[in-house]
């Protein structure tokens, strides 16, 4: 499994010719790397004192932002 590769190992692969990995698991990186940076933001947004009024919708959505990453 790439999980425990590196990631140059898997942008080596999948930029080869073979069919694994493939398009699945390029969405699928590209997928979690938005949350993640999407939770980036929110966890700046609930240390600020400037964004109180958004703070527990903020906490809702990085509780779901960790699910699904």
């Amino acid at each position: 499994m790439y999980i425990q590769k590196t990631l140059k190992k898997y942008f080596n692969d999948l930029a080869s010719n073979n069919a694994v990995p493939g398009g699945g698991s390029a969405a699928a990186l590209a997928g979690v790397l938005g949350i993640a940076l999407s939770s980036m933001v929110l966890n700046f947004t609930l240390s600020s004192k400037n964004y109180k009024k958004v703070r527990l919708r903020a906490k809702q959505l990085l509780k779901e932002n960790e699910r699904l990453r």
